[in-house]
């Protein structure tokens, strides 16, 4: 059988840098916590790399960007605050 030269390609992009604006500013400091989701007091951990190795700290704090690279895995109930 001849190889065909009809070729689909699917591209999945998954954004993992994430950064939160308020008031059109980037929220520099925020706090993203992340926790099982249907729950405010149980955490779930987020991760720094895409190889889910290495944790964050949980909040996890927003750089002078209001930026963070955020690796998740499953599903997340995800709670945003100001830096105060």
């Amino acid at each position: 059988m001849a190889p065909t030269t009809d070729i689909e390609v699917i591209e999945l992009y998954i954004w993992n840098h994430f950064t939160a604006v308020k008031a059109g500013k980037p929220l520099i400091g925020g706090k993203l916590y992340t926790y099982m989701p249907g729950s405010t007091s149980t955490p779930k951990a987020a991760y720094t790399d895409a190889w889910l190795t290495v944790p964050h700290e949980n909040p996890i704090i927003l750089n002078s960007e209001g930026s963070a690279d955020i690796h998740l895995s499953g599903t997340y109930l995800l709670r945003l605050y100001d830096p105060d």
